[in-house]
């Protein structure tokens, strides 16, 4: 599981950097910023998975899809990639860090 989740939030961080990269682009190319929302990024792969999403609930699809469609995609995809990586991250890491600071301090 914890292979899974840490492949995935590097897919996502990788995602994120892809679509930063994409706005700094078009904001250059335009000549004013310019950063794809969640929605937008989402119709670039196809409309089939949108529309699914938005068949899922009524009440879900007016107060939380389309409310999370309009954040800026490259920020979600960036946070939700930090937020797997630090949740599925080797415990052995931060246990040495606990033990580390509980060294220097005594």
């Amino acid at each position: 599981m914890r292979m899974i989740a840490r492949s995935l939030s590097s897919l996502l961080v990788m995602a994120a950097i892809a679509a930063a990269t994409r706005d700094a682009i078009e904001s250059l190319l335009a000549g004013a910023l310019h950063m794809a929302s969640l929605g937008e990024l989402w119709s670039l792969l196809g409309d089939a998975g949108l529309a699914t999403l938005r068949s899922l609930s009524p009440w879900l699809t007016d107060y939380v899809i389309d409310e999370a469609l309009t954040w800026t995609g490259w920020i979600v995809l960036a946070c939700l990639g930090l937020a797997l990586t630090l949740a599925f991250r080797p415990h052995d890491e931060l246990r040495r860090r606990i033990l580390r600071r509980s060294a220097g301090e005594t």
